[in-house]
């Protein structure tokens, strides 16, 4: 089980950066914008990863990886470039189209990348592959919409928006300097280490579903895990277009 982190408002704490990393300790990664382009970096130890959390510019994703369909490799740490052809694994990188990070466990990967493949002619890049690499082959080939229909809990940054997909993310901090986490089970460890350090916490986790709770900064954040649906009759239009548009709009559904 991985661990994302969305900081749009504040920077992780080093103790919640440690507490991700130790229970997530087969490699870290990170992505921020950069002008026109998103910049990742990733294969990063538990020092490397704190010095970027306090350094990359806001907003960024820090992700950290749990090793499951591919093993432990430095290169299937996330994030993965969204540039097409190559949907780069490599460790640094630029991409104008964004990065994507996943937690979870996609068991039918395999079937729906060759599924796809074959029916696209869209040639696979090479390199290792896995569960996270296949999302973002599909989302940079078809478009973002496919993450939704997927359901796994993914987040895409781009030189422009946060992109959040799936259910399930919490909330930590308090209310004017909330992170989105995409699981809470790093918790426990986050506060030994608060105890040993005795410097108190960084404040309670709040489900996302508990919309009343949430302040106008991580609203929006909300409304991509959901895309509204299509009215009887109307005509068809991409899931993507559509989130945009309920991200601007900063309607609730």
């Amino acid at each position: 089980m991985c661990v994302i982190l969305i900081c749009e408002k504040r920077r992780a704490t080093p103790q919640e950066v440690e507490a991700c990393f130790e229970t997530n300790h087969q490699g870290a990664g990170c992505a921020w914008r950069d002008g026109k382009v998103v910049k990742w970096r990733k294969g990063l130890n538990l020092t490397e990863i704190q010095r970027q959390a306090s350094e990359i510019p806001l907003p960024h994703l820090l992700h950290f990886r749990i090793a499951s369909f591919g093993g432990p490799s430095l290169y299937l740490n996330h994030p993965f470039g969204l540039d097409k052809p190559d949907i780069s694994s490599e460790l640094n990188g630029s991409a104008k189209v964004g990065a994507l990070v996943h937690n979870g466990h996609w068991t039918d990967w395999r079937r729906v990348l060759f599924d796809m493949v074959a029916k696209s002619a869209i040639p696979l890049p090479p390199g290792r592959w896995n569960d996270s690499r296949a999302l973002a082959w599909l989302a940079a080939n078809f478009g973002f919409g496919i993450l939704d229909c997927i359901g796994e809990k993914t987040s895409i940054i781009t030189p422009t928006a946060i992109h959040i997909y799936g259910t399930g993310w919490v909330k930590v901090g308090e209310e004017e300097n909330t992170i989105w986490a995409s699981n809470d089970y790093w918790l426990d460890q986050f506060h030994k280490l608060i105890k040993t350090s005795n410097k108190g916490g960084s404040g309670p986790v709040q489900k996302a579903d508990d919309s009343s709770a949430m302040s106008p900064i991580t609203q929006p954040g909300r409304l991509h895990m959901r895309f509204q649906k299509q009215p009887r009759g109307a005509a068809p239009q991409a899931p993507f277009i559509q989130a945009e548009r309920i991200l601007k709009q900063n309607v609730m559904i």
